[in-house]
């Protein structure tokens, strides 16, 4: 029993993250935020953005809406959404 309890929490847990990362995106560019922003401050730098993406500068000013020099979580889900329109 105790066994079978760990196995559904586990898959739980899988899963809720998954279809936080993924909601509303099937496209091959969608990168979970939470993985870009690597020091986990809530916002990611262009060299954090850079890992995953290259060295695409004008992708990140796209996505940088207030042109901080970060992008939010907020920013980031606006422009895949844009994406798969």
């Amino acid at each position: 029993m105790k066994k079978y309890m760990i196995l559904s929490i586990a898959l739980f847990t899988l899963v809720s993250s998954l279809s936080f990362c993924f909601a509303g995106d099937s496209g091959e560019d969608h990168i979970c935020f939470t993985r870009i922003d690597s020091n986990q401050d809530d916002s990611a730098t262009f060299e954090e953005f850079k890992k995953f993406y290259g060295d695409d500068l004008e992708k990140f000013k796209k996505i940088d809406q207030d042109d901080d020099g970060k992008l939010t979580h907020d920013e980031y889900e606006e422009y895949l959404l844009d994406q798969e329109e």
